[in-house]
C-alpha cells in the first residue's frame, strides 16, 4: 500500500494507468498529450508536477504548487530525470474532471473522492467520504462531506455525484483485495471518463474525516469494525 507503482499494478479494479518513470518512457511521450508525475512514495501532491505538450512538440513543465517552471522538451527531460536519481517517478496521464465540477471549480484539475471503508463481521463497507475540489496552484484542497447513503454534497447545495454507488461498489471491492487491512482511505479520481481508483491510504486523514459535524471516530459503524476484530469480546 505504501508503494504507488506496486499498488497500481497489483489492484484488479478500474483504476489510473500508471507505469514508472524512466529514460524510455519519457522518450515516448506523445505531443499532444498531457502528464501528471508524482513520487512513489508521497503525500498531499508534495513532489508532483504537471507536464503540458502540444502537437507542435511544445513542452511546459509545472510544480502542483505553481512555484516551479520549466519549458522546451529536452530542459523537461533533463529535469524529470534529475528528480528520479533520488526517487522513483511515477508517470501518469493527466486526468480531465468530469464537466458535473466545471461550474465550481475555478480549474481543470482532477477532482479526488477520499473514501473510507471498513472491514467489519460481515464484510466491507462505506464509512466515511468528502469530495476534494482542487484550488488552482496549490497542494492542499476543499474538501467537503459527502452522504455515504445518497452521495449528496450538502455544503454544495445537495449535489449528487452521478456515479456513487459504482464508486462504492469499486472501493469496497477493493478493500477485499487487501483484506489484512481493517481501515482504508481510498482515493478516486473523477474524470471525464468515469471514477478510476488512484491509491489506497493507511494514513487517511481522521481530521477531515471529523469534520462537518459528523462526530469522532467511534461511532456505530466503527464499533463494527472493532467488534469484528475482537469476535466474542467487550469491544468497548
Amino acid at each position: 500500500m505504501s508503494s504507488k507503482l506496486f499498488f497500481a499494478s497489483s489492484i484488479d479494479v478500474p483504476s489510473v494507468p500508471t507505469q514508472l518513470m524512466t529514460v524510455d518512457s519519457l522518450a515516448n511521450l506523445v505531443p499532444g498529450n498531457d502528464y501528471f508525475f508524482k513520487p512513489d512514495v508521497s503525500s498531499q501532491a508534495k513532489g508532483c508536477f504537471i507536464l503540458t505538450t502540444t502537437k507542435e512538440g511544445l513542452f511546459h513543465s509545472t510544480s502542483k504548487d505553481g512555484v516551479v517552471r520549466v519549458d522546451g522538451k529536452q530542459a523537461v527531460i533533463d529535469f524529470l530525470l534529475g528528480l528520479s536519481k533520488n526517487l522513483n517517478y511515477l508517470q501518469q496521464p493527466r486526468l480531465v474532471m468530469p464537466p458535473e465540477f466545471a461550474d465550481i471549480c475555478d480549474n481543470d484539475e482532477v477532482v479526488v473522492v477520499r473514501i473510507v471503508t471498513l472491514k467489519v463481521a460481515g464484510g466491507f463497507m462505506v464509512w466515511r467520504a468528502n469530495v476534494e475540489l482542487p484550488i488552482s496552484r496549490k497542494v492542499f484542497i476543499r474538501p467537503y462531506a459527502i452522504n455515504v447513503d445518497s452521495g449528496a454534497i450538502p455544503q454544495l447545495d445537495g449535489k449528487v455525484l452521478q456515479e456513487w454507488q459504482a464508486i462504492k461498489v469499486l472501493v469496497t471491492y477493493a478493500h477485499q483485495q487487501v483484506i489484512d487491512l481493517n481501515a482504508v482511505g481510498w482515493d478516486v479520481a473523477l474524470t471525464d471518463k468515469g471514477p478510476l481508483l488512484l491509491e489506497g491510504n493507511i494514513n487517511w486523514g481522521t481530521n477531515l474525516m471529523q469534520s462537518e459535524k459528523r462526530g469522532g471516530l467511534v461511532d456505530a459503524m466503527y464499533l463494527q469494525m472493532i467488534e469484528g476484530l475482537n469476535p466474542g469480546r467487550d469491544s468497548l
